[in-house]
């Protein structure tokens, strides 16, 4: 019996545990956080999610941000930030828009793959790295993108 999951569970695996083992790290080893209470984010790093989410002024200018969107999350650490998007628009023109602004922007795509509901790219450009996820939640009629990039 095959089990049917909102969204690719694949891509939840690929940035999400990445992120629940830093922010559980965070929580379990910061002795100034109590167990129970939400971190409260740094400068340097820590995560946000929800309304309160914001674009990490450290985010690479040239990495271009899907609109019309809403920041849904933000996780940073001293090495790499991840930006989670949500968008109404179809999934379609939003892999339209990065094929052509990364292009743009001088990324280069050196690995993609297409998992069930989206498409995954991995990006170059110098020394920078852009780990890139767009999938469909049609469930809720949203367009999810996940970014996550190496800090300077």
């Amino acid at each position: 019996m095959e089990i049917k999951l909102p969204f690719p569970l694949k891509l939840v695996v690929l940035f999400g545990l990445g992120a629940l083992f830093i922010i559980g790290g965070l929580l379990l080893f910061d002795k100034n956080l109590p167990l129970l209470k939400k971190p409260t984010p740094t400068k340097e790093e820590g995560a946000v999610f929800g309304i309160r989410s914001q674009v990490p002024p450290e985010f690479p200018e040239d990495i271009p941000l899907f609109e019309p969107s809403q920041v849904r999350s933000t996780t940073k650490s001293q090495k790499w930030v991840h930006i989670v998007l949500e968008s109404e628009e179809s999934l379609e023109d939003v892999l339209k828009f990065y094929q052509n602004e990364m292009e743009k922007s001088g990324w280069e795509a050196v690995e993609t793959f297409k998992p069930k509901g989206g498409e995954a790219w991995v990006f170059s450009k110098g020394g920078e790295k852009l780990e890139l996820i767009v999938v469909r939640n049609e469930e809720e009629e949203k367009t999810l993108i996940f970014l996550k990039t190496n800090l300077p």
